[in-house]
This record gives C-alpha cells, sequence and structure tokens, in this order.
C-alpha cells in the first residue's frame, strides 16, 4: 500500500532504475506483455522460443535480450508434445538461466484459490518472468464481460507487485470479420489492449513464414515496424527475413 506524496517530496524521490528485458522498450522489469493471432499463427511457438532464448540471453525476434530466469505455466499442451518442442530449441546440457515448466491445464488466477496456487510458485521458484499460455484458460469469467476481464487483469497486477515479476499472456484473436484495426481483434474486452505495455500480434502468411505487428508498445522511443519472419521448422525458430510489410 502506497502513500500520497507531497509535490517537493515527489521531485526528490529517486526512483529505481526501468530494468529492460527486450530491447527497444517491448519488455521491462515489471511490465505485461500480450502475443496474440488466429488459431495456428505459432504464437505459443513464438512465446516457447521467448522462453528459450531469454533464459540464454539471446535475441528474439532480432530484439536483444537480457538474460533471465522464466516461469512457463501453459495450460494446453500434453507434456510429451511440449517436452519435444523444447528439445529442438535447448539441448539438455545447454547452460541457460532457470526456465521451470509447469503444466495446469484447469487453474483459474481469477480465482482466489487459483491465484493462491501461483503466487504461491513464483515466491517459491522466483522467476523473472512468468509466460502464462494461453489466457483464455486462466479465466474463469466471462472473456466478453468487462468486469469479468477487469478482475482477470487486476489479479495479475497484483501477482506482478507482490512477486516482482514481468507477466507474457498468450491470446487469441476473435472469430469471425471484424472492421476494428490494430490489438482491438483481440478475444473478448478492448481492457486488454488498454491494460498491456506491449501488444505483439502473429500473422501467418505462409507455411513457414509470419508477420510480427508491434500494436502497442507503450515505453518504445521510436515507431517499431512489423518483421517477416521466416520459420524454421526443424530448429522451431524464427529468422528475421529483412523485408518490411
Amino acid at each position: 500500500m502506497t502513500e500520497p506524496l507531497e509535490l517537493d517530496d515527489f521531485l526528490r524521490w529517486q526512483p529505481p532504475k526501468l530494468v529492460p528485458i527486450i530491447d527497444k522498450g517491448l519488455m521491462y522489469s515489471g511490465s505485461r506483455v500480450i502475443i496474440y493471432g488466429k488459431y495456428k499463427s505459432l504464437k505459443s511457438m513464438l512465446a516457447i522460443r521467448f522462453c528459450a532464448n531469454i533464459t540464454r540471453g539471446l535475441p528474439w525476434l532480432g530484439f536483444a535480450t537480457v538474460k533471465s530466469s522464466v516461469m512457463y505455466l501453459q495450460l494446453e499442451l500434453p507434456n510429451q508434445m511440449l517436452q519435444r518442442r523444447i528439445k529442438k530449441m535447448i539441448g539438455l546440457n545447454e547452460k541457460h538461466s532457470p526456465l521451470f515448466i509447469w503444466t495446469e491445464p484447469s487453474i483459474k488466477i481469477d480465482l482466489q484459490d487459483g491465484y493462491d496456487r501461483i503466487e504461491k510458485q513464483v515466491k517459491k521458484f522466483k522467476p523473472d518472468i512468468l509466460v502464462i499460455d494461453p489466457i483464455y484458460k486462466i479465466m474463469s469469467g466471462d472473456m466478453l464481460d468487462t468486469r469479468h476481464v477487469q478482475n482477470l487483469v487486476d489479479m495479475i497486477d497484483r501477482l506482478i507487485t507482490e512477486c516482482n515479476i514481468s507477466v507474457m499472456m498468450v491470446h487469441h484473436t476473435r472469430k469471425g470479420t471484424y472492421e476494428e484495426s490494430g490489438s482491438d481483434d483481440m478475444l473478448g474486452s478492448v481492457i486488454f489492449s488498454a491494460w498491456a505495455d506491449s501488444v505483439i500480434k502473429v500473422e501467418r502468411k505462409k507455411d513457414k513464414e509470419i508477420i510480427v505487428k508491434f500494436e502497442v508498445v507503450r515505453h518504445a522511443e521510436e515507431e517499431l515496424r512489423p518483421k517477416v519472419m521466416s520459420v524454421d521448422l526443424d530448429k522451431l525458430d524464427f529468422i528475421s527475413t529483412g523485408r518490411s510489410v
């Protein structure tokens, strides 16, 4: 709980430095990042690749990263399939910061019991970043109800504050055709795009090519142009083509 500060005291306050995690303002310590796209757009693969690269301090989508520990909480894939994917990305004895894999298909962070279980594991293992894949599985409420979505993001903000972590979440687009452009085509309430610090949209244009759009980057000092990435399906990696959109 914070207290109000008189203006002179506020101006004398020495804030801690923002700790960058991904270059160009995409993620700082305490940031909230959403990756989203249609079914089979490879958004989950991109999130797993993020986990693999950042625990080794390797670039992700061409952006420099700071080597960080990660907890990957996933609620969809069988562990056998997930293990095969990660083995293609990281060697068994390869040096990396801790990467904790947690499969829990039924946990709900917007319910107190679910929140308590997640907080317990985060405080136990102390990752720098929590990756949640996907959002709709971590939520008990109605994704189309702004009250329920607000409760969800409030609980995640509480976790960020209590555990001093950053959060990345994987999300879906809405079904059907919509006139809205940008992050307003995310499934559920527009609260998500208003709440997140960075929103990254993934579009699969070809079997081995995706377009990555940086639709919200609140802390960027310059506009981040969309990137066309080729997909290496053998190594499950994403390589810049150098082409613009």
